[in-house]
């Protein structure tokens, strides 16, 4: 099989598909401006419906919004659009393994219980603790095992919180709006209750969006109710495409990350944090994020090529228009723009000021 076809995205540098920009007294999602948008019709690419959306673009700081929330948005849900969230099983003995795992971790990640896990390493040197994600803990500022930790948006299957279960932390919690009342997975309760009445406000150590807050009606409302919930120092972390990127400005409408029309708003790095700052949330890191498919998938969706279609390198990439080297040159140069921080996505991290920096 060949490659990438060459010059496959041309045009999509010299026209993002905008039309002329027009006044809306809407007030932009994430600025709070209300002034000139750019207008666009996008296209739904992932199942191929094809339907047509029409989106403006906040002409003061670039953000995307859809123009009409679909009423009937859970259409565009399907089964299909969870199928990738699939987990391994817990280990047969989960309770004992998860023990090990907070006894054994806790001195590396709190600088706490050294000579309890000494001991424990002393009588059984065999044991080894499945590694935690020491990088994302360590960001996020928590404290110890029992911090609560609520993931907004976690799908049906939380695998973040499980890794985090697995690991040691006990006080997990998901969020999902399609989740089934009262449901939970391998003990992690789902919660279906709305962010503006979720209880427990100051006692939460971190709130994330993983790729969620851009499905979000109002986002605004969101990272509001977000500073109500942390405690002061708490931190919010919203993993989130990145709008005016250089994966805009080479797709242009194509750009999977649009993912019309799930994706309700993509905000610009300037957008974003001035949301949180309107909501009472402080700026406090950035992390430059991309992959391959993204290139990949982009690229599919110029020649009008669905995610899930025949042919397709997301359902059958043995048989694509895509070979290993070019996926491996795709690669490459998602290395390049997360280094250069202009990729097409990032991970943002915001904190509730202490009552001392407020």
């Amino acid at each position: 099989m060949t490659g990438a076809i060459p010059g496959a995205a041309a045009g999509a540098d010299s026209s993002d598909g905008a039309r002329p920009t027009a006044d809306d007294d809407r007030p932009c999602v994430a600025c709070g401006v209300r002034g000139p948008v750019s207008k666009l019709e996008l296209t739904e690419l992932m199942f191929a419906t094809r339907e047509r959306f029409g989106y403006r673009r906040c002409e003061a700081c670039g953000t995307l919004r859809i123009d009409t929330v679909p009423a009937d948005l859970a259409r565009h849900y399907p089964d299909a659009y969870f199928e990738r969230s699939r987990l391994d099983p817990l280990p047969e003995d989960a309770k004992r393994t998860i023990l090990v795992n907070r006894t054994l971790n806790r001195p590396e990640l709190f600088g706490r219980g050294r000579r309890l896990a000494n001991l424990v390493r002393r009588v059984r040197p065999s044991l080894a603790a499945a590694r935690p994600p020491l990088a994302f803990i360590r960001k996020t500022r928590l404290r110890d095992f029992d911090d609560p930790i609520l993931d907004v948006g976690c799908g049906l299957v939380p695998r973040r919180l499980l890794d985090l279960k697995i690991a040691g932390f006990t006080e997990l919690h998901g969020m999902e709006p399609f989740a089934d009342v009262g449901a939970a997975f391998r003990g992690i309760p789902i919660h279906r209750t709305p962010l503006d009445s979720f209880p427990g406000p100051g006692r939460w150590a971190l709130v994330v969006f993983h790729h969620s807050l851009e499905h979000v009606e109002d986002p605004f409302a969101a990272l509001q109710s977000t500073a109500r919930l942390l405690r002061p120092g708490g931190v919010c972390l919203v993993r989130t495409p990145v709008m005016g990127t250089a994966m805009w400005e080479r797709y242009g409408p194509s750009w999977v990350e649009l993912d019309v029309p799930r994706h309700l708003s993509v905000f610009s790095q300037s957008g974003l944090d001035t949301m949180a700052e309107r909501a009472g949330l402080r700026p406090v890191g950035i992390t430059w994020e991309a992959n391959a498919w993204e290139f990949v998938l982009s690229e599919q969706y110029v020649r009008d090529l669905g995610m899930y279609e025949p042919g397709s390198w997301w359902v059958e990439p043995e048989t694509s228009a895509f070979d290993q080297a070019a996926v491996e040159a795709f690669r490459q140069e998602a290395i390049t723009l997360r280094t250069e921080g202009r990729s097409g996505r990032a991970e943002f991290l915001f904190e509730r000021p202490t009552d001392e920096a407020a």
